[in-house]
């Protein structure tokens, strides 16, 4: 009997210690996990960023940025000529105006001229009239040859959006095609082949 009042409390005496270690070694087993995925997450950041800085200077997608940017220039270049001859066209077609409005009013004063009987007077007017009628073909002409260039101008502008909207869409495709390869590769790297075949399958369904 008194065995039995003396057994049962050194019993519980270490049973309880040894709960004691059980639920240490369980909360420590838990945090080790927790501690293991987040620096597999960690490394596999990690790994995509420096690969995909190492793919970088010498990518696809960098090759055609570079494309982009000589495209963009072509078309500076082509914008800020169709904008000089925009604007010489404009200086012409006023001059032409004018020189329309000079022959008018000149032909009027021939017709006064020759009205009055003034020959000198008339025949005075009149070389102004060539004159002034011949710088308005000559203005006219100008005018056409500007009009043409304008229009041609005009469309190599277009070409040049068209190709530069083009370079784009294809660097951002090239890009994201880059990124995504360098994850693929990191992945590799951090969980193992069998791993990422899973995963891919399963992004890919």
């Amino acid at each position: 009997m008194l065995s039995f009042f003396l057994g049962s409390p050194v019993q519980g005496f270490v049973a309880a210690p040894q709960l004691a270690v059980g639920q240490q070694r369980s909360c420590g087993s838990g945090s080790a996990a927790v501690t293991m995925s987040l620096d597999r997450r960690a490394a596999l950041s990690g790994a995509a960023s420096a690969l995909f800085a190492m793919a970088g200077p010498v990518s696809a997608a960098t090759t055609l940025k570079s494309t982009e940017l000589a495209d963009e220039a072509e078309l500076d270049k082509a914008s800020s000529l169709l904008k000089a001859e925009d604007a010489e066209l404009a200086q012409v077609s006023a001059k032409e105006l004018a020189d329309s409005i000079a022959i008018k009013k000149t032909e009027l004063q021939v017709l006064d001229a020759m009205q009055k009987g003034d020959e000198k007077l008339t025949k005075t007017l009149q070389a102004k009239l060539r004159a002034l009628k011949s710088t308005e073909a000559a203005d006219e002409k100008t005018k056409l040859a500007l009009t043409a260039e304008v229009r041609k101008e005009a469309s190599i502008v277009a070409a040049d959006k068209a190709k530069v909207s083009k370079d784009v869409a294809a660097e951002t495709k090239e890009e994201s095609k880059e990124i995504l390869q360098a994850e693929e590769s990191a992945l590799k790297e951090v969980e193992g082949e069998g791993t990422f075949s899973v995963v891919s399958k399963f992004f890919k369904q």
